[in-house]
């Protein structure tokens, strides 16, 4: 039995066991409908659609003597084990690649008493004012679009900006985070004259509406959101200690509330979560007298890691990962000072690049976004 003829018997066996046997002549053009759109070869689909493919067929119809043919079966057989693997989860295509895009960052404004929220490239070049004093919070959406600030949103350009009712059954709403699909948002509510009603809602990112509960406080502090997980799933959020800006790492499922603590460690008011799923981080919570760290965890708590950045420092805090999970973005206060820069480095602690250089101004509020689809 030639080499051709195995080919063509493993053909047909894999449509005669993954398909109705008395519907096998149609099998081609599900096949085909499958892989529509794919750029294939007007000439090679008419010949493949021309030949029988039923249980009773023998052969292709004539003998297999030409190279042509021998490449028709071949690719057949590939888009055959194509569609198949889309539809079972066997093959997956490679992911594009992921654009490390602008950092944005808040940097105090005296005159304003309040934040400005500005861009730069990864490299430091390119700063522009995106959004005047005031605002709060910046986070950029996943396709780098929108920006969302203290509940509402705002073109990444600046335009457009959208504010939405701030208030829910008696809670304030302010701070959010997109969900992967920039469909929702995780927003912190807050009311320091009923705490009862402190935690994290769930909003529509396109008019702040469709508000619902996720998170209850119960500690008399704040459940103030961090990242969702890139599958949409939980939140990772800081529940905050009363009238402290530190707390603990939690987890939330979205579609059900419920959560759960990851380490008893207590960090800052941020938590980021790896594009990759793999890892939280967050600054573990100032000391007097010891320079800052920054905490690596897996969601469940396990493989713990200390890092810090090797400048002398006196603070770093908000960590965030880079889209492609490779650095964080933070801001931090070198030596003695007390106003911060941002900077980023690897996320093993090493390669630390200086992006701001703004002695006299204070920076935070950092995430890290792609560019602009």
């Amino acid at each position: 039995m030639t080499a051709y003829r195995d080919v063509d018997l493993f053909l047909r066996a894999h449509f005669e066991t993954t398909a109705d046997p008395s519907v096998l002549d149609g099998q081609i053009d599900t096949v085909l409908t499958a892989t529509a759109g794919r750029r294939q070869q007007p000439a090679w689909l008419a010949a493949l659609r021309s030949h029988p493919m039923s249980t009773t067929a023998r052969s292709l119809g004539r003998p297999l003597s030409s190279p042509a043919w021998a490449l028709l079966i071949i690719l057949a057989l590939l888009v055959a084990i194509t569609a198949v693997g889309l539809t079972t989860g066997a093959i997956r295509l490679p992911a594009a690649p992921i654009v490390n895009g602008p950092i944005l960052f808040g940097r105090f404004v005296p005159a304003a008493d309040d934040t400005a929220v500005f861009a730069v490239r990864p490299d430091g070049s390119g700063e522009q004012l995106v959004i005047p004093a005031p605002i709060e919070c910046p986070q950029l959406s996943p396709d780098g679009g929108r920006i969302a600030v203290a509940f509402g949103v705002v073109n990444v350009d600046g335009t457009d900006r959208l504010m939405f009712p701030d208030t829910f059954q008696g809670a304030t709403l302010g701070c959010s985070t997109w969900s992967p699909d920039g469909r929702r948002l995780a927003v912190e509510g807050f009311n320091d004259a009923d705490r009862t009603v402190n935690g994290i809602y769930l909003a529509d990112a396109e008019d702040g509406g469709n508000v619902v509960r996720l998170t209850t406080n119960g500690q008399d502090g704040n459940d103030v959101p961090g990242d969702w997980s890139p599958d949409g799933r939980h939140v990772a959020f800081v529940r905050a200690l009363a009238g402290q800006e530190i707390g603990t790492i939690w987890v939330a499922d979205v579609d059900t509330g419920a959560a759960h603590q990851v380490i008893p460690n207590v960090v800052g008011l941020w938590v980021g979560w790896s594009t990759d799923g793999q890892w939280l981080v967050a600054s573990r919570a100032l000391v007097p007298g010891q320079a800052s760290s920054f905490i690596l965890v897996r969601p469940d708590g396990t493989d713990l890691r200390t890092i810090s950045p090797p400048a002398n420092h006196n603070w770093a805090t908000g960590p965030t990962f880079s889209p492609d999970g490779t650095r964080l973005a933070f801001n931090m206060a070198v030596g003695t000072a007390d106003k911060a820069d941002i900077y980023t480095m690897r996320i093993d602690g090493s390669d630390v690049v200086q992006i701001t250089d703004t002695p006299n101004d204070n920076e935070y509020f950092v995430d890290w976004g792609i560019d602009p689809r």
